[in-house]
């Protein structure tokens, strides 16, 4: 059984290995840059309500210690996932697949991905906030050995006057 190796390139060689997957997708997996931030926030609001603008999502992308892995179809986004990396931990920024790709393993690629990356450069726990409500996320997350380390009170601004909780989940590496 031979892997599936991406080749990225930040600031120094990184190297994602891939196990074999049944999706044809597997390979297209690239690193994201400040350049892909329209592309990106298109896809962002299409997944949540409160969605960051290409703006915003470009500064994240020029700080070195964000990264960005996208998920081609093709020459089209079709999910990503940006997270901050200072070893010995990863946070997850984000992670969305496009509506019509959803609950098909595209997700589940991308955090794959994350966690090869990891593996590589000595991190050994990834965080994420999620909220209450979001009962799809809070499943796959559970799904892919995620625990509960804490609830973080009003942390999502909803409006002027309502705020939602966020659990905040761990996976040990």
């Amino acid at each position: 059984m031979s892997a599936l190796i991406i080749l990225i390139v930040i600031h120094a060689p990184l190297y994602i290995i891939v196990t074999p997957m049944q999706s044809p997708l597997a390979n297209n997996i690239k690193l994201l840059s400040p350049y892909d931030s329209v592309a990106i926030a298109l896809l962002h609001k299409q997944c949540f309500k409160q969605s960051w603008q290409d703006h915003e999502i470009a500064d994240l992308m020029n700080n070195p210690i964000n990264k960005g892995l996208g998920l081609y179809e093709g020459d089209q986004l079709i999910g990503f996932l940006m997270v901050a990396c200072i070893p010995p931990e990863a946070d997850i920024l984000t992670l969305c697949v496009a509506p019509p790709y959803q609950r098909h393993g595209y997700g589940t690629l991308l955090l794959r991905a994350l966690i090869n990356y990891c593996h590589n450069y000595s991190i050994d726990i990834i965080l994420l906030d999620v909220s209450i409500n979001n009962k799809t996320a809070c499943d796959f997350y559970r799904k892919h050995k995620f625990s509960l380390l804490n609830i973080r009170k009003d942390y999502y601004k909803l409006s002027d006057n309502q705020f939602e909780d966020a659990k905040t989940l761990k996976l040990n590496l």
